[in-house]
């Protein structure tokens, strides 16, 4: 699922997942902003995908490198998944703008 939020940098999903995947995508975003290779590496081991993992360093790593923490936001739909009726949310990259004003 990782990779899937590397891809596409939004997914839909259930709230534990989420929350799970939010740690997990937190750690990652954090190899990619060292940048080295024992870094890219032990990405490599949670990622599996060379193109995700070259997305990571090259546009996630630069784009938080400035940030602390706090890489990826759970928003909550107000419709349930269809079946068993689970609370659907979307995980999402945090993207802010900068304005010179």
């Amino acid at each position: 699922m990782v990779t899937s939020l590397i891809k596409h940098e939004r997914i839909v999903t259930t709230v534990p997942k989420a929350k799970e995947l939010r740690t997990l995508a937190d750690k990652v975003i954090g190899y990619a902003k060292k940048g080295n290779m024992a870094s890219q590496q032990r990405a490599m081991r949670i990622i599996r995908e060379k193109p995700a993992c070259t997305k990571l360093f090259d546009i996630l790593g630069p784009r938080y490198e400035d940030r602390d923490g706090g890489y990826t936001r759970v928003m909550k739909l107000s419709q349930t998944r269809k079946g068993d009726n689970a609370v659907s949310v979307y995980i999402l990259m945090f993207v802010w703008l900068l304005l010179d004003v």
